[in-house]
């Protein structure tokens, strides 16, 4: 399921486990298992048009050879929401062409978001989104559109107000 939070999470005093700027995050959280599923392989064909070769590197019909630290901020982000359960990830970091795939994602796993801007993307069918603001699910683009103008989505969150759905893992992302 998708749990969309309407508005923004204060990222000045919030937790590791909200992962507010994705390069960052990806780029020090990285393990090579997050790129061995087919996922990645669409994730990056679909987004970014290049090919992952390797774990850590991928062929871009644009860049040529580039590392795994170079693909965009949208794939980095569905990535690792596949790989890493538990987190609450920045919305805002997905661009428009990002919700389909997130969309299917959440068909499989639970996947925790806050979002201040209002994507535009073509709804996949028969999935539901809950929003966090008021509980309310919703089953398409024009539900989802009006859920975000009706919620409070330019207000800024402290982390830990929101009564999260899904137990956040205060654990996921440690350094060893």
């Amino acid at each position: 399921m998708l749990y969309v939070l309407f508005g923004c999470i204060k990222s000045k005093d919030a937790p590791r486990e909200y992962v507010a700027h994705i390069d960052d995050w990806f780029d020090t959280f990285f393990e090579e298992e997050w790129m061995t599923d087919g996922w990645a392989k669409r994730v990056i064909k679909e987004l970014d048009k290049s090919d992952l070769l390797y774990p850590k590197i991928i062929e871009s019909p644009f860049l040529g050879t580039i590392s795994y630290e170079d693909i965009s901020g949208g794939a980095k982000q569905l990535i690792m929401a596949k790989a890493v359960s538990g987190v609450v990830y920045n919305g805002n970091n997905f661009g428009d062409n990002c919700w389909p795939l997130l969309l299917e994602l959440s068909r499989e796993r639970d996947v925790m978001i806050d979002l201040f801007y209002h994507p535009i993307f073509n709804w996949v069918d028969d999935i539901p989104v809950t929003i966090i603001n008021d509980g309310s699910v919703v089953r398409s683009f024009k539900e989802f559109r009006d859920a975000h103008f009706k919620a409070d989505g330019y207000r800024d969150y402290d982390f830990e107000e929101i009564a999260w759905p899904v137990k956040i893992n205060k654990t996921s992302l440690m350094i060893d």
